[in-house]
């Protein structure tokens, strides 16, 4: 009935006696590490400290395999049913983690979201998206540039994509991008690998990079229309041809972020799902009638067969 709760010894005598012996004798001891493999996600951990079975210093241990990007959070005096023998000191550990792991890069809109979610999107293309638009590691670590290199990326990410707001670590997100190997598939006869050209073009930049915000856009201006006079491996050309490289990245990694098509009002990944569904007409200031608000123009009624 309205207004009235149950108490969690209820809810205890209200589990079935085969679903605890399950978990007990055979559910807890699955090990789905394999299966799981690593999860790159921000990931809060609470653990008390009095509780005997899976307390506060065993928890790293067994999941920071797991989960890299882990904050793990120990309440004392604490036993096993943390959100009834702490639920401010838990509500709180969870509002500062939302603020410092969460809602550090921009949100996508809610009516965005929503159209993600639905049955236009096929489940492959919804999974990028969520992968897309996970939170960035404030402690990010580069993989393929040394941390020098990729902090004068992001001085460069910041000249080439300015951002207002909570902002996405797009010159992490190339760093990444140069690890795994991913490139758009072509690369300029005159310049190494892309790896290798990123290390050359940074260090390179790096001799004559200033330190005054207003001078680092000159220098990279005259870099990019091929005017450098940074001496290194590369000549002004292949400066300016690796440039054009960099900015492509950059911009792609941007426009890549689901917060970001909402921003330019691209919405041309949610014609998948099952069964499949296009536009009803394709022209200027035409919006169709699932299409989020921001869009502009006109609706058109109904789904392209």
């Amino acid at each position: 009935m309205p207004g009235r709760t149950r108490s969690p010894l209820a809810d205890l005598r209200r589990t079935s006696p085969t679903a605890w012996r399950a978990w007990l004798e055979t559910g807890s001891r699955v090990d789905a590490t394999v299966e799981v493999q690593t999860l790159d996600l921000p990931v809060l951990v609470l653990a008390g400290t009095d509780d005997a079975d899976l307390g506060a210093s065993a928890q790293p241990e067994l999941l920071a395999s797991v989960y890299p990007r882990a904050r793990f959070t120990a309440l004392p005096d604490t036993g096993h049913m943390i959100p009834l023998e702490r639920p401010a000191e838990a509500a709180e550990a969870i509002s500062r983690f939302i603020a410092d792991e969460v809602r550090v890069g921009p949100v996508v809109p809610e009516d965005w979201a929503r159209l993600i979610a639905g049955d236009r999107v096929d489940d492959r293309v919804r999974g990028i998206l969520a992968r897309r638009g996970m939170p960035d590691d404030r402690g990010y670590a580069p993989a393929a540039l040394n941390l020098a290199q990729l902090t004068l990326l992001r001085e460069i990410a910041d000249l080439v994509v300015p951002q207002d707001g909570p902002a996405i670590d797009i010159a992490g997100r190339v760093d990444a991008q140069l690890a795994r190997g991913e490139g758009d598939g072509w690369r300029n006869a005159d310049l190494p690998v892309d790896v290798e050209a990123y290390r050359t073009g940074l260090d390179q930049l790096a001799a004559t990079w200033p330190t005054d915000p207003a001078e680092r856009a000159e220098t990279f201006r005259a870099a990019v229309e091929g005017e450098s006079d940074a001496e290194g491996t590369f000549d002004a050309a292949q400066l300016k041809a690796w440039l054009e490289d960099v900015r492509n990245d950059l911009v792609r990694q941007w426009l890549a972020h689901p917060a970001s098509m909402a921003r330019v009002g691209y919405d041309g990944f949610a014609t998948g799902g099952r069964p499949i569904r296009g536009y009803v007409e394709l022209r200027l200031g035409r919006r169709e009638d699932w299409e989020p608000a921001n869009v502009g123009g006109t609706i058109a009624t109904g789904d392209a067969a």
